[in-house]
């Protein structure tokens, strides 16, 4: 059995998104949100945070790229970083917040995305630091407005994006030197209904040697690249469907809390209309098995 093509960077349609002024949007749709939600609430999509701890935490997070791309950070960047002094007043967090996102845009703008630049990725460019934090913020866009109470649209080829992130960097992308190996028979197709992307997604490890010959491994996943006819491994026996945004929203399981398929506890953002089975059904079929595989490596957690 070949290991698969490796990942490319363009996503399953071959689109390729300007996401700076993407970032730059959902930044202040965040904002937005947060300024109208209850400072104590609790985020349905993170249990055990509330409003409050959500600002803090994209504060930090905001803070810590900007400091990267600006200071054009050749090393692993500490994480510590991340750990932001809050101001106390409400109003004035979420002023930080959005002074720090304003930060964040104007930093890249100002730096050529191939411009090398620390990540915990492969791709080690301020690019990937646009397209990551464009999807970093979207999500906790969702979660601010789930926590007020709120709604609105979300860019369909953004969402498309994020399902591709999702599934050749987050959950796909290997340090040098390690092989992925696909397990047989756990091969998956996604399909976004509302932008015609698709993947083909493979289960396996990534495996590699490490110091003193010490065997590690690391569960992953694949998109495949195939050409002409697929090959029988190849051919995937369960899938997922839904629109872009339903999607991406079941990867980060945060799916609106009225129709009952987010996380457990997910009610305190419910608004009563929210959910389109149209728009917000994610339909899984074919082999249990499969999905089953999906869950558990899901669950896993994202491994950097």
């Amino acid at each position: 059995m070949p290991a698969p093509t490796p990942p490319s960077d363009a996503t399953s349609a071959g689109r390729a998104l300007d996401h700076l002024p993407l970032l730059d949007r959902e930044c202040r749709a965040f904002a937005e949100a947060l300024g109208q939600a209850d400072p104590d609430a609790p985020v349905p999509g993170c249990p055990g945070w509330t409003a409050r701890d959500l600002g803090t935490h994209v504060l930090g997070v905001q803070r810590f790229w900007t400091g990267v791309v600006r200071d054009r950070t050749p090393g692993r960047a500490e994480r510590s970083q991340l750990v932001a002094d809050p101001p106390p007043v409400w109003s004035e967090l979420v002023a930080a917040v959005t002074a720090a996102s304003d930060e964040l845009v104007d930093a890249l703008a100002a730096t050529p995305p191939e411009t090398p630049v620390w990540t915990f990725a492969a791709e080690k460019t301020a690019g990937f630091v646009r397209r990551r934090q464009s999807h970093e913020i979207l999500i906790h866009r969702i979660d601010a407005e789930q926590t007020a109470g709120l709604r609105t649209p979300v860019d369909p080829a953004l969402a498309a994006d994020g399902v591709d992130e999702m599934i050749r960097v987050l959950y796909g992308d290997l340090p040098e030197g390690w092989t992925f190996m696909p397990v047989p028979g756990l091969v998956m197709e996604l399909r976004a209904t509302d932008t015609g992307d698709r993947w083909t997604v493979a289960m396996g490890d990534g495996l590699a040697i490490g110091p003193q010959g010490s065997f590690q491994r690391r569960p992953r996943l694949a998109a495949l690249e195939i050409e002409g006819e697929p090959e029988p491994w190849q051919q995937p026996t369960a899938s997922l469907t839904g629109t872009a945004e339903a999607l991406d929203r079941w990867f980060w399981h945060r799916a609106e809390p009225a129709s009952g398929a987010g996380r457990e506890g997910a009610v305190a953002g419910a608004v009563e209309g929210a959910v389109d089975p149209a728009r917000d059904a994610v339909v899984a079929e074919g082999d249990p098995d499969v999905h089953a595989a999906l869950a558990r490596l899901l669950a896993d957690g994202i491994r950097q």
